[in-house]
C-alpha cells in the first residue's frame, strides 16, 4: 500500500512534530537533516522546535554509491514513473530484506563531515539532538549516524523523525515516525529537490530564541492498550504461553491451549470463556516459569508498540497511565514493556467473582486517579469516547484509526494537549 503526501503536507507536518517535540522533550540542542532528502524537513522540523542549531550531513546510502547509484540514476531517469511505483508497492520491502545484511553492514561519516558534527555536539547547549530524515527503510544510515553522536557526546538524548519506516522498523526508543510498513509516495518529487545544495554540510546560526524549556504542569495520558498503544496484548498473552509449554515439553497443555483456541475461532465459546482459561493457567505456573513468561511477554509488547505513542507517553513531560481490559495476571508484564503503571485490568476478586473491565470501569478508574493526583490537561486515547465526554471536560478524548499505525497524524490534532504557550525570548 501506497500512501501519498505532497510537499506542503511534509512541512506541515514537520513543523508540527518539531513543536510538539519541544513541548515534550525540551528545545532540541541541534536539529541533523540527512541529506539531501531529510534536510529541507529538517529545517522545518527545527523552526517548529526552535532548535539552536541545525546541521546537514551528506551521507550517502549504498544504494546512491558507486555502480548501484549510477543504475539507480539511469532507473530515475528512463524508467517512467507508474512502473518504479509498482516496484515500490510489490518489490521494494522484498528487496530491502533481502539487502539488509548488506545494507546495514557498519559504515562511518566522511571526516569533514564528522569533524563539523564533533564541533557542533562539543559546544551545543542542553537540550535534545535529533535526527530527521524522509524514510527509515533497513535503517543502516541512521543507525550509523546515532552511534556516531553517541560515541561522540554519549549524554545526548537522541530523537528521531522520520516520515516513513518502510518495513516498520524502530531505530531508537525516542521515535517519531508518521507512516509505518508502507511506502510513501511524494507527489510533488523527491524531497531532495526542496533542498539548497549550498547549505550542505554547514551548520546553521544558533537559534536567538534560547533554550527555553517548557515548564507547565505535567500533561496526562491515559492509554488503553490493544489497539491503541500496542495490536493485540491477549495474542501476545497467549502465543507467549505457547511458547513456554513448548520449551517446557508440556505438550498436554499446549495441546489444550491450541484446541481452546481452535473453539474461540469457530465461535463455540466467547472471548470470556478463553480469558477465563488464560487467567487460570497463567495463575498455575510455578514462579520460575511466571517470572519467563512474563519477561518474554514483556519483550512482545515493546516489540509491537506504536512507535509514537511509546515514545510521546515516555517523554519528560507526560505523566502516562494504562487503562486496559486486559487480565491482571499479566499486568506486571504491560507495566515492564512501558515502563508505567495499569491500573484497570480484567479477572477475579478475592471472593473469586470474574471481574470484567469495560468502559465505565474505565472512566471510573481515570476519575479516582485524576483526584489523587494534580489535575492538568489530559489525553485519553482508547475506545471509551462517550463515557470519557461526559466524564470530565479537561479530558481530551481520542480514538487512534487503524490507519494510523504510529499515532503520529492523530496526536498531532490534539493541540489544546500538546502545544506550549511559552513565548519566544
Amino acid at each position: 500500500m501506497t500512501v501519498t503526501l505532497s510537499q506542503t503536507e511534509v512541512m506541515r507536518i514537520a513543523t508540527r512534530t518539531g513543536e510538539m517535540v519541544r513541548r515534550l522533550h525540551g528545545q532540541p540542542s541541534v536539529v541533523i537533516g540527512i541529506a539531501r532528502s531529510g534536510t529541507a524537513p529538517a529545517r522545518a522540523f527545527a523552526e517548529g522546535s526552535g532548535a539552536d542549531a541545525t546541521l546537514a550531513i551528506s551521507f550517502s546510502r549504498p544504494s546512491s554509491m558507486g555502480s548501484r547509484g549510477k543504475i539507480r540514476a539511469l532507473w530515475v531517469q528512463f524508467i517512467p514513473k507508474f512502473v518504479r511505483q509498482l516496484y515500490k508497492n510489490l518489490l521494494f520491502q522484498t528487496v530491502v530484506r533481502l539487502t539488509d545484511a548488506a545494507v546495514t553492514s557498519k559504515r562511518k561519516l566522511p571526516q569533514k563531515q564528522y569533524d563539523q558534527l564533533t564541533n557542533l555536539l562539543n559546544t551545543r547547549r542542553a537540550g535534545p539532538v535529533v535526527v530527521v530524515d524522509d524514510s527509515i527503510d533497513s535503517g543502516g544510515t541512521i543507525r550509523t549516524i546515532l552511534q556516531t553522536i553517541a560515541e561522540i557526546d554519549s549524554q545526548a538524548k537522541l530523537i528521531v523523525f522520520t516520515l516513513a519506516s518502510t518495513l516498520g522498523r524502530v531505530v531508537s526508543d525516542n521515535q517519531y515516525t508518521l507512516v509505518s510498513g508502507e511506502i510513501v509516495d511524494f507527489v510533488d518529487g523527491d524531497l531532495s529537490l526542496l533542498d539548497n545544495p549550498a547549505l550542505l554540510g554547514e551548520a546553521m546560526e544558533p537559534n536567538a530564541s534560547g533554550n527555553s524549556v517548557a515548564n507547565q504542569t505535567d500533561l496526562q495520558l491515559f492509554l488503553d492498550l490493544d489497539g491503541t498503544l500496542t495490536s493485540d496484548s491477549f495474542r501476545d498473552a497467549m502465543n507467549s504461553l505457547a511458547k513456554l509449554y513448548w520449551q517446557q515439553k508440556a505438550y498436554s497443555l499446549s495441546i489444550k491451549l491450541a484446541f481452546t483456541r481452535s473453539l474461540k475461532k469457530l465461535r463455540l465459546v466467547n472471548h470470556r470463556f478463553l480469558q477465563k482459561t488464560l487467567d487460570r493457567q497463567i495463575c498455575n505456573l510455578s514462579p520460575n516459569e511466571t517470572e519467563s513468561y512474563l519477561s518474554d511477554l514483556a519483550h512482545c509488547l515493546y516489540q509491537h508498540r506504536r512507535p509514537t505513542l511509546a515514545t510521546i507517553a515516555s517523554a519528560s513531560a507526560v505523566k502516562s497511565v494504562i487503562v486496559t481490559a486486559a487480565l491482571n495476571a499479566y499486568r506486571p508484564a504491560i507495566e515492564k514493556a512501558f515502563g508505567f503503571p495499569v491500573i484497570t485490568g480484567s479477572g477475579p476478586d478475592l471472593d473469586g467473582n470474574w471481574i470484567e473491565v469495560g468502559s465505565d470501569f474505565k472512566i471510573e478508574a481515570i476519575s479516582k486517579w485524576r483526584q489523587a493526583n494534580e489535575k492538568g490537561q489530559a489525553l485519553l486515547t482508547g475506545d471509551t469516547l462517550i463515557d470519557a465526554l461526559a466524564a470530565d471536560s479537561t479530558v481530551d478524548v481520542v480514538i487512534i484509526p487503524d490507519w494510523d499505525r504510529t499515532g503520529l497524524s492523530t496526536i498531532l490534532g490534539v493541540s489544546s494537549w500538546w502545544q506550549t504557550s511559552l513565548k519566544k525570548d
